[in-house]
């Protein structure tokens, strides 16, 4: 797969909060950080995502939030 996205980050999903239309996904980094995002919650399905499955996180730099 290539990409150009240049925030790429591996990890475990250990939550997913289902929403209407978007869901929020924790994802825990090898090193215990958490991230979260938000997708659209037709793309969790299409992926076929699910607690315990391995997962890489492509942020895009201006939707970063702290």
């Amino acid at each position: 797969m290539k990409t150009s996205s240049r925030n790429t980050f591996t990890g475990t999903i250990t939550a997913i909060i289902f929403g209407g239309l978007n869901d929020e996904v924790e994802l825990e980094l090898p090193s215990g950080e958490k991230l979260y995002g938000q997708l659209a919650h037709a793309s969790t399905e299409r992926l076929g995502l699910a607690v315990g499955a391995e997962a890489m996180m492509m942020v895009k730099a201006s939707e970063i939030l702290l």
